[in-house]
């Protein structure tokens, strides 16, 4: 038997692991608690039911895909585009040790639980989404003339963000992505080939 856990940062570890070994249809209280070391009523001290445990499950594993590495956090590359690069390549990495985890998730909870579960996904990428829009405020070879009252850098910011999660989905590479951002925002001396 494992040794007991009991908290619930440490029962998160344990659905992670179980979901990317056996995906998240292998989630349950029973299976959960099990792999926990402790009785099945214990768990229900933390969630009051699976779609509980299954909600938190998932927005765990969109935190553990969308976190960002210290490096990342802390002084990213001088240009957007290649910090979208980086930050897509370690995405798609932390994204593989969960197969089937897109399609798994969006019918492991029910149809009311759907919301609970998209708005955990949402707040997982705030973190990446200020990233993404700090980055893009540094690089000072974006065009005065990207943005305006029409056109956001939280907007921009916002489709490429949806897009990584886009290209993740359809497991295919960023290359249009960061070709579309290049022409969008540099001067064309700057994606002529310095960028």
């Amino acid at each position: 038997m494992n040794p007991e856990i009991t908290s619930k940062e440490e029962i998160m570890l344990v659905c992670r692991r179980i979901a990317a070994e056996k995906g998240l249809k292998a989630l349950s209280m029973r299976a959960v608690a099990g792999e926990c070391g402790i009785a099945p009523g214990t768990l229900y001290n933390y969630f009051s039911d699976k779609e509980e445990l299954l909600i938190a499950a998932i927005a765990s594993v969109w935190q553990d895909i969308f976190s960002l590495t210290e490096q990342e956090e802390n002084s990213p590359p001088l240009f957007f585009s290649e910090y979208v690069e980086k930050v897509f390549a370690n995405v798609c990495g932390r994204f593989r040790n969960y197969p089937d985890f897109f399609t798994a998730h969006s019918v492991a909870v029910t149809e009311s639980g759907k919301d609970r579960a998209k708005n955990a996904m949402e707040h997982c990428t705030e973190k990446i989404r200020g990233s993404l829009l700090s980055a893009l405020r540094r690089d000072n070879a974006v065009s005065d003339n990207a943005f305006g009252d029409s056109f956001s850098e939280e907007s921009f910011v916002e489709f490429v963000l949806d897009s990584i999660i886009l290209l993740l989905m359809q497991q295919k590479s960023c290359d249009t992505l960061i070709a579309v951002i290049k022409k969008v925002i540099y001067q064309e001396v700057y994606y002529a080939g310095n960028i």
